[in-house]
């Protein structure tokens, strides 16, 4: 259990269970977005959360945010110029309840290493305390699509930097998603409409690609101009690990 120099916060907060640390705290103390009270009756927060119920981002870096607007964009330090070094910046993406949040990167250009070591971006598909999916390298004008977001209320993504060799950065843009009982449309709950895009063929199936840690699929602009199909040909998500 736990890293060899010291614990996580998986770690804690099993420990936090089996013990029952918490049974003497007082009843009206709740912890958000996966925070969990400790032993000294206060709450022990996700990486990238803070504040006495962890409702706030962590900005000790100057940078990151908490976003809740339905749709917007965010990007790395000094984006479109080279990020800093040394950098490490959160952003959580909250939704209301039973929202789901779709995330794209419109460029991305990261320093590149095998295993994304050295600089990367990590998104949380599976929980703020969950470790996510690390990206690095160069992906260009394309669509990332993070697996299983629009499946998520909320979403932290984390971006870190070390001390040598930096790049332009990346730039993403969101979306929260209402449910149909949000959005007053009167429509059984889980049943979502989708409307294609029109000048473009269906997606293909999902191919893996990159190494094995996303995959892709394209589709084709159908029209004898094909600057009048928008968006892009091709979409990529993330492949989740087996564990």
């Amino acid at each position: 259990m736990g890293q060899r120099d010291h614990l996580t916060f998986i770690d804690l907060m099993t420990v936090n269970k089996m013990f029952l640390c918490a049974v003497k705290c007082p009843s009206s103390l709740t912890c958000a977005n996966g925070g969990f009270i400790g032993v000294g009756c206060n709450c022990i927060c996700p990486d990238g959360l803070t504040g006495d119920k962890c409702d706030r981002v962590d900005r000790t870096s100057d940078c990151g945010n908490l976003l809740t607007s339905s749709e917007g964009h965010f990007q790395s330090p000094n984006y479109p110029n080279n990020y800093g070094n040394n950098e490490t910046c959160y952003w959580f993406i909250k939704g209301g309840p039973l929202s789901k949040i779709e995330l794209s990167f419109d460029s991305l250009n990261i320093e590149k290493e095998e295993s994304c070591l050295y600089d990367w971006l990590e998104v949380r598909t599976n929980g703020t305390h969950l470790p996510g999916s690390r990206i690095c390298g160069h992906i260009g004008l394309t669509t990332i699509q993070a697996a299983y977001a629009v499946e998520s209320d909320s979403l932290m993504i984390k971006f870190k930097s070390d001390g040598d060799k930096t790049r332009s950065g990346f730039r993403a843009s969101y979306r929260i998603v209402q449910s149909p009982s949000q959005a007053g449309m009167g429509t059984t709950p889980g049943v979502r409409a989708i409307m294609t895009e029109t000048g473009w063929s269906n997606f293909g199936p999902w191919k893996t690609c990159c190494g094995g840690t996303m995959a892709v699929r394209k589709r084709k602009c159908q029209r004898m101009d094909k600057s009048q199909c928008p968006g892009q040909d091709s979409e990529y998500r993330l492949v989740a690990k087996r564990k």
